[in-house]
């Protein structure tokens, strides 16, 4: 950094090899030259792939310039390095709302279904009740020949009523 007005001609020349991602980019870098004057901006712009989430940008001083500070200035100034990334970051992920609205529509549904299978009867305790009737209400095949010998060959006698289906015997 330079006073307005004054040039880095033996107080503070700095020159400096830039890397990015372990890789060099700039060798010998002069950034008064290079700006063309002090407090004046530059702009680099290099394509570097990132990974683990860090970006390494290293300054690795020449050798070359003023190795102390001499009025209370140091070389030229470097104020900001700006990263802009050229993809949307935020690509691929789920917000936190998205994630909570999936799971409680799921638990919803996972309910819905518990409900009918257990309204139907195919979840929990089977009623003893209909055990019972169902074994009361179990229906057999007979012969002829045992229906004849049941009712006395047909015997008006143990003839019961008849119905839509024709006569019922004891």
């Amino acid at each position: 950094m330079f006073p307005t007005g004054q040039t880095a001609d033996g107080i503070g020349t700095r020159v400096f090899d830039v890397s990015i991602q372990g890789k060099r980019y700039l060798k010998d870098f002069n950034i008064e030259e290079e700006a063309k004057g002090v407090g004046k901006s530059i702009t680099k712009i290099y394509d570097v792939d990132v990974t683990d989430s860090t970006l390494e940008i290293h300054l690795y001083w020449a050798g070359k310039g003023t190795m102390s500070p001499s009025y209370t200035a140091y070389g030229p100034l470097i104020s900001a390095i700006a990263v802009t990334p050229n993809f949307d970051p935020n690509t691929g992920h789920i917000s936190v709302g998205v994630i909570a609205g999936i799971l409680a529509a799921s638990c919803v549904l996972i309910l819905l279904i518990l409900g009918i299978l257990w309204k139907k009867g195919c979840l929990g305790k089977k009623d003893l009740e209909d055990k019972e009737l169902k074994e009361l209400l179990q229906t057999n095949y007979f012969t002829l020949r045992e229906i004849k010998a049941a009712t006395s060959n047909f015997d008006f006698a143990n003839k019961i009523s008849e119905g839509g289906f024709g006569p019922v015997y004891k």
